[in-house]
């Protein structure tokens, strides 16, 4: 199965709304209560983040007039089925679209912490400790 393309278009629709710089757009967000740094948005405007928050999200399809589509652009090549799973995000960044989750964005993330309790208790599984049911009673006072 081929892969599709996520492009990440922030660029192409701040342009399309004469929205020059960082500062703008920090201006206009802040307008509607979203805030955000200058060095953490002009970060997400260079390159597709590697995860968004969901308030920022909101914000920008906000301040842009947008779907999330129109921000976050998925192209499937011609003849595959996009009802099929994809075992990975795709590598390629044809046609102008920024790759998502990149070895670049993937750098300095720490490995994520086991909650898996340990071996020796009784009590653990895969899924984490056991519950235990409260005893409810069903009858009316």
């Amino acid at each position: 199965m081929q892969r599709p393309t996520i492009k990440w278009r922030l660029k192409v629709l701040l342009a399309e709304r004469d929205i020059d710089t960082a500062t703008d757009l920090q201006r206009r967000l802040r307008e509607i209560g979203i805030e955000i740094s200058a060095v953490q948005l002009s970060r997400i405007i260079k390159e597709a983040p590697a995860r968004l928050n969901m308030e920022v999200l909101y914000g920008l399809i906000t301040v842009l007039q947008c779907d999330i589509g129109d921000l976050i652009h998925v192209e499937w090549p011609e003849g595959s089925d996009p009802g099929q799973k994809v075992k990975s995000i795709p590598r390629s960044t044809e046609a102008g679209g920024q790759e998502i989750g990149t070895a670049k964005a993937k750098r300095g993330r720490k490995k994520a912490r086991s909650s898996v309790a340990k071996k020796d208790d009784e009590d653990a599984s895969v899924l984490g400790p056991k519950a235990t049911a409260f005893p409810v009673s069903l009858e009316k006072k």
